[in-house]
């Protein structure tokens, strides 16, 4: 796991702290002082419970410490809330941090027809409301960029700030249908062993094998019908497989938050492209060597 003095932990910390300033300058001459996400006197310090999402499945999540700007992370693709306990640690005594599990994931609940980054983000606001959180930074690790770039489209009014880590929205990749049959293939006929092998490929080969066996554990225990549906593209809707087009880059643009993103170097091309939040203006951070890993256990 990250630990505070650990590459991740530092660019994410100074990420956050260019957020911070502009959300503090932002609410310079706010005599009402917010009681809402974390302030002082906004109820119990520690919360373990869940919310119902739009299409009525519980979504759990966590919270603690006080503070704004609320910082509410977002796993990535077959994790869970589990891979940001560092990150929570080293943040709650400064801030009210919350992270949840999507649906499909850890302890939320399942039966959704499709897992669609349109509904995770409604899985991200449907915490946010129960929270009455203000003043939020969403902060999504590969899939969770996207998701959290949807929840701020749809609560643009919470949303002060967005750290999309690693998105997977890689302007130099251009799959093709086939290429994307071929990926879930390997899916569809042995989950666990293709996520095992996927874990693999995107970590970098000087990573501790305890560690990568963990998480490789961990996403080839999630279940199947989630993780292929997420990635699968569909006519109608964005998955993790969607790249990024002329609307979406324009959605991008009109969500009214700051964006810092952060990403690691995956390969040449990896980082030549720039990621979609970074293409709407805002500057980036790149952990060379890092790898693909979730981000408190890289």
């Amino acid at each position: 796991m990250h630990t505070p003095s650990s590459p991740f932990t530092r660019v994410l910390l100074a990420s956050l702290f260019l957020l911070l300033l502009g959300c503090r300058a932002a609410s310079q001459g706010d005599a009402s002082g917010s009681q809402h996400g974390g302030g002082p006197g906004a109820g119990p310090a520690m919360a373990d419970a869940s919310a119902p999402s739009a299409d009525g499945i519980l979504i759990h999540y966590h919270a603690e410490g006080q503070g704004e700007p609320v910082l509410l992370f977002v796993h990535c693709w077959s994790c869970s809330s589990a891979f940001w306990e560092e990150q929570v640690k080293y943040f709650a005594p400064t801030h009210r941090v919350v992270t949840l599990d999507l649906a499909g994931h850890g302890a939320s609940g399942m039966r959704r027809k499709r897992y669609t980054i349109e509904a995770f983000g409604q899985d991200v606001r449907a915490v946010a409301e129960a929270l009455d959180l203000k003043k939020v930074v969403l902060i999504g690790h590969s899939m969770g960029g996207p998701v959290a770039l949807e929840a701020a489209r749809l609560m643009p009014d919470r949303v002060v700030g967005l750290v999309p880590i690693d998105t997977l929205q890689d302007a130099d990749m251009h799959p093709t249908p086939q290429q994307l049959d071929s990926f879930l293939d390997a899916f569809k006929k042995d989950f666990p062993t293709a996520t095992r092998n996927l874990v693999r490929q995107i970590v970098p080969p000087t990573a501790d094998t305890k560690i990568v066996a963990s998480i490789a554990d961990h996403m080839a225990s999630a279940s199947s019908e989630v993780g292929i549906s997420a990635a699968a593209p569909g006519p109608a809707s964005r998955t993790i497989a969607s790249r990024p087009n002329g609307p979406e880059e324009a959605k991008m643009k009109i969500v009214p938050a700051s964006v810092r993103t952060v990403r690691p170097r995956l390969r040449p091309s990896g980082c030549a492209g720039a990621t979609g939040p970074s293409r709407a203006g805002g500057p980036s951070a790149v952990i060379r060597g890092r790898g693909r890993a979730p981000p408190d256990r890289g």
